[in-house]
């Protein structure tokens, strides 16, 4: 690798959580987060038709310092191929990514002692206005606290407000051009209930990442720049070996809606139906009592306690309000979060830069589940990198495909894949008017918090 030298064309935003000990103890209590140190690895994907030269510029959190840039790297990735990041350490902070090619990447965050785990993708651009639907503070039995990193993508000063849904005032704070700051619920005194919402706004473009956090587990989620009126969520898996599975949904609008989940089995589970309705600028936790073995204190045709492994989407939303969402995987030892899809980010062709089978001494293996949100009958065929192995099938509207990479490859197998919608079972034609979205879960010996989940990057084949 070399020094950077020469700007590239195409760039995607990380934030990066890296070995904390330092900032923890200079700056923030401990008792701010549940950990005492991170470590993150980036897997970055090359879509383009050449060698991608990437650029990876690290910003320390902004501290009030002038000059924030405290590394830059430069590297070439091979077509079809992908490659892994890991910042020089100690970092804490942010990572712009800069290409002359197209380019994917997911972002796996650990603790240090690696018994806790998640995972977010990167974003190729930076909004105003951002949507956080769950945070916490001192939630549960096992106390949850959530912690978020805010960073300016825009060229100048970001001035920003923060208003959460329990507070009666909002905060304010300002970040240097491609820097990011950290929000800690556990430390914010105005809070009056333990799950809330946040809207963010700023005058220049940011994003954000939102962390979950007990004593043992580990989620992580982006924050939503826009919101849509049907929400698609590829996965949804409960009561399957003891894994339970909450839908956080927020209302970003002023007017009061009713919203109504269809809930589509793949695997195992009855169809069936959720209606609650959610306050303006509020959020309301979907699933989790729905498919609970004592469902009457939601309005539901779900069948109590049983196994429903499958897809949902919002089938009603009598405001047409536009709503964000995330879906929570939680099982006792370990949990993971991903966003619910915006149809009209929809996609003949997804990306999914990290898979595996079998990776390591924790046995890292995959899982994903891609879902037709189409009108009409699809034809997906998903290839993967270095293997033969393939997953294909007809999917009808909202049916998901849901294959496991575990024993199905090789042993130590790590690769990228790409799904894409064909218009008959030949799979040789392209139906470029189709429309798939993706989740991935990465899974590893279940002795702790080792479920990572992230969404797969939609593009246009």
């Amino acid at each position: 690798m070399t020094r950077k030298e020469k700007t590239m064309s195409k760039k995607f935003i990380y934030l990066i959580l890296v070995t904390m000990l330092v900032i923890i103890s200079t700056i923030h209590p401990v008792s701010a987060q549940k950990f005492p140190a991170y470590t993150s690895g980036i897997q970055v994907q090359n879509l383009g038709n050449a060698t991608a030269n990437v650029v990876l510029e690290y910003y320390k959190l902004d501290d009030g310092s002038t000059n924030l840039l405290v590394d830059s790297v430069t590297d070439t990735i091979s077509v079809n191929s992908s490659k892994t990041y890991f910042p020089a350490m100690p970092f804490s902070g942010s990572l712009v990514i800069s290409s002359d090619q197209p380019t994917a990447a997911v972002s796996n965050i650990q603790n240090s002692a690696k018994t806790a785990g998640a995972a977010y993708v990167g974003s190729s651009m930076g909004s105003t206005n951002v949507a956080l639907p769950l945070l916490m503070k001192g939630n549960g039995s096992i106390p949850y606290d959530t912690w978020f990193s805010i960073q300016n993508t825009g060229s100048t000063n970001a001035n920003v407000q923060i208003n959460y849904s329990d507070c009666s005032s909002p905060v304010n704070a300002t970040i240097k051009p491609n820097a990011s700051k950290n929000f800690y619920q556990a430390s914010e005194p105005c809070h009056t209930t333990k799950v809330f919402s946040a809207r963010i706004t700023s005058d220049q473009p940011i994003v954000v990442v939102a962390l979950e956090e007990n004593a043992y587990k580990m989620f992580a989620y982006t924050g939503f720049s826009s919101g849509s009126q049907q929400l698609v969520m590829p996965l949804i898996n409960t009561n399957n070996n003891g894994i339970t599975t909450g839908i956080q949904i927020q209302n970003i609008s002023s007017t009061d809606t009713q919203v109504t989940l269809s809930y589509i089995p793949s695997i195992a589970g009855t169809a069936c139906t959720e209606t609650q309705t959610i306050p303006a600028n509020s959020s309301k936790t979907f699933a989790l009592v729905a498919f609970s073995s004592n469902n009457s204190a939601v309005t539901t045709t779900c069948i109590p306690n049983e196994r429903f492994i499958g897809s949902a989407f919002v089938s009603s939303n009598t405001s047409n309000s536009d709503l964000v969402a995330i879906v929570n995987q939680n099982k006792s030892i370990y949990g993971e979060a991903y966003g619910a899809f915006n149809p009209e980010n929809a996609t003949a062709k997804v990306v999914l830069p990290l898979l595996m089978d079998r990776n390591g001494s924790a046995q890292w293996s995959t899982g994903f589940s891609v879902m037709n949100i189409g009108a009409t009958t699809t034809y997906v065929k998903c290839t993967l990198t270095g293997t033969s192995y393939t997953v294909q099938g007809q999917l009808q509207p909202f049916e998901a495909l849901t294959p496991n990479q575990k024993g199905a490859i090789a042993p130590d197998y790590v690769g990228s894949g790409t799904c894409i919608t064909y218009t008959d079972s030949s799979y040789t034609t392209v139906d470029a008017t189709g429309k798939i979205v993706a989740v991935v879960n990465e899974s590893g010996t279940p002795t702790a918090d080792r479920l990572l989940v992230y969404e797969g990057i939609n593009i246009t084949p």
